[in-house]
C-alpha cells in the first residue's frame, strides 16, 4: 500500500507543478536505473559508450554501493533497471546486484554475448522480470552495421539458450528482442519478427538515436518509416522532431544512478552533466530533494528547449516509436 501511496503523491506534486510552474516533490521514485557497468565490449557508433564519446571515468559499480541503494529505497520502489551506459552482465558481481534486490522487480537489457547454459540458468532463477535483448539485422553484415564487434550468431545461440531455459523452468519471465529501425536493416523486419516470436520472445521496433549527427548514414527511407525516424529536415538541417512540452514525469519518477553513485535525472543524460549529487557524500533522500534537483526541474518547467538533454529525450515525440 506505502508504494501506491507514493506513486500518487509523486504524481500530484508533478500535477502541481506542471500547473504552477514551480517544483514540488512528494515522494519518491518507484523505478530506478543502476548502472552496475559503463563497460562494454561493443563500440556501436551512436552509443556515448560505444563510440568513445562518454565523457565521464568508466567503471564497475561495486556491490555494497546497490546495497545502500536498495536498503533506503526499497519501501518505494516496483522496478529497477539493471542497466544504462555498458555492458551489465561485464560486472564481475553481476548475479550479485539480483540477489541483493529480492523482491523487487529487474530488468535487465543485455547484448546477449554473455549468455551460455550456466549464465542462462543463473538468469532464470536470478529474480529478473524481464530480459531486453537488440537484434538489429539478421545475418552479420546488417548487424555488424551498428553492433561493431558483435557476433549474431553467438547472440542468436544465447537467445536460443535462454527461450530453452525458460521454457524447461516453466517461468513467467518476460523475454524481449529490440530491433533499432535503420537505414541498413528495415528490410529484415518482418524476418526479425518471426524469429523473435519462434524463440518466445517479444518483438519491439525502436527509433534510432543519432548522437555523430549523420543523420542520412542511418534514418531509414522517410516515408513507409517515418515513425522510426527522431529527426527531421528543417532548412536544409537535420533537428529533433521533438514537440517540446514542459512537462515530464521522468523527472519526478526515474532517476538514474552512475557505476560511481551519481544520480542523474533521467537516462538522457549519458554523460552525467546534470548530476543531482553523489551517494557516499549525501543520502539519496538529501540529493533527491536538494537544491540541485529542484532547481533542474523548475529550470525544466520554465525552459525546456534550453535544456540539451531534454531536447534530445523522446518525451514528446508524437507518431514516433522511441
Amino acid at each position: 500500500m506505502e508504494k501506491y501511496f507514493n506513486i500518487l503523491l509523486l504524481y500530484l506534486s508533478w500535477l502541481a507543478s506542471v500547473v504552477t510552474k514551480k517544483a514540488f516533490l512528494w515522494g519518491f521514485p518507484p523505478s530506478i536505473g543502476v548502472e552496475i557497468s559503463s563497460h562494454c565490449n561493443l563500440s556501436c557508433p551512436e552509443c556515448a559508450t560505444g563510440s568513445g564519446n562518454l565523457n565521464r571515468e568508466k567503471g564497475f559499480m561495486e556491490p555494497g554501493t546497490f546495497r545502500k541503494i536498495v536498503d533506503e529505497l526499497k519501501p518505494f520502489l516496483f522496478n529497477i533497471n539493471l542497466y544504462f551506459q555498458g555492458e551489465p552482465m561485464l560486472n564481475p558481481g553481476f548475479f550479485d546486484f539480483a540477489a541483493i534486490a529480492g523482491g523487487i522487480g529487474m530488468t535487465l537489457s543485455t547484448n546477449g554475448h554473455f549468455i551460455t547454459e550456466n549464465s542462462a540458468a543463473k538468469l532464470i532463477n536470478s529474480g529478473i522480470r524481464k530480459i531486453i535483448i537488440p537484434l538489429d539485422g539478421m545475418d552479420q553484415d546488417t548487424y555488424g552495421r551498428y553492433r561493431l564487434g558483435g557476433d549474431i550468431e553467438r547472440v542468436k545461440e544465447g537467445i536460443r539458450i535462454l527461450s530453452e531455459a525458460k521454457k524447461n523452468a516453466h517461468s513467467g519471465l518476460t523475454l524481449e528482442i529490440q530491433f533499432l529501425v535503420n537505414k541498413y536493416n528495415y528490410h529484415q523486419i518482418d524476418k526479425a519478427r518471426r524469429f523473435a516470436l519462434s524463440s518466445g520472445f517479444r518483438f519491439r521496433l525502436k527509433s534510432m538515436q543519432i548522437i555523430s549527427g549523420d543523420y542520412e548514414k542511418w534514418l531509414p527511407p522517410g516515408n513507409e518509416f517515418k515513425r522510426f525516424r527522431r529527426y527531421v529536415k528543417r532548412n536544409g538541417k537535420y533537428v529533433s522532431g521533438l514537440t517540446p512540452e514542459n512537462r515530464c514525469l521522468r523527472l519526478w519518477m526515474n532517476p538514474v544512478i552512475t557505476w560511481d553513485g551519481k544520480v542523474l535525472p533521467c537516462c538522457f543524460d549519458k554523460s552525467g552533466e546534470f548530476s543531482f549529487g553523489k551517494l557516499g557524500e549525501e543520502s539519496f533522500t538529501r540529493i533527491w530533494k536538494g537544491e540541485k534537483s529542484m532547481s533542474f526541474r523548475n529550470r525544466f518547467l520554465s525552459h525546456r528547449s534550453g535544456i540539451k538533454i531534454c531536447m534530445n529525450c523522446t518525451t514528446g515525440l508524437k507518431n514516433v516509436s522511441v
